[in-house]
């Protein structure tokens, strides 16, 4: 991920494709400054993270060595494109939960979860907390709540689509791969 500075904010760059994603300094939120700061170190922790095209969508492909990390960080993956050029406004807590007859459709129901919560009610996470049973996850999200009436995306994801997707464990490692209908 290339940073440059650019005005109040900062403009990040995913490095395999030309879109860049514009990020509002945060302003008089003294009591989000901590989240704030693990947010941005964990985008900038996240730069092994392969962002390609894909006709008419977007898709990325990440390793983890654990499935939390690999569902958390597809999520920040997800909101990484979509990062709403807007201020951020009050910290929210909330739950999501998604269920799936296999990993693949968790893990289409876990993005496609957290980009409605986005699109409904403005909440972008910055801290998750995963909890996996047999076939569903369970998720506590602290996050900003976004200015409704003047949100404005870069992307807009339609969906979260099952094309390409693919989530397995080789060698001790946890790969996925998702593609969005954008």
């Amino acid at each position: 991920m290339i940073a440059s500075a650019d005005g109040p904010g900062r403009r990040w760059c995913a490095p395999s494709k030309s879109m860049c994603i514009r990020r509002r300094a945060n302003r008089n939120r003294p009591s989000a400054t901590r989240s704030t700061q693990r947010a941005r170190k964990r985008v900038k922790k996240m730069h092994d993270i392969e962002f390609f095209d894909h006709t008419a969508d977007i898709g990325f492909r990440l390793q983890r060595p654990s499935q939390k990390e690999l569902f958390r960080d597809a999520a920040f993956a997800m909101f990484h494109i979509i990062e709403p050029d807007t201020d951020y406004h009050d910290l929210v807590n909330y739950e999501i939960a998604a269920d799936g007859h296999d990993l693949e459709e968790l893990m289409v129901n876990w993005l496609s979860e957290l980009n409605f919560t986005f699109q409904t009610q403005g909440y972008v996470p910055l801290n998750i907390r995963l909890t996996f049973a047999a076939q569903s996850l369970t998720a506590v999200i602290q996050g900003y709540a976004v200015n409704r009436t003047v949100r404005n995306s870069q992307v807009e994801i339609k969906a979260v689509t099952y094309h390409r997707i693919y989530v397995r464990q080789e060698a001790g490692v946890w790969t996925t791969q998702v593609i969005f209908d954008i």
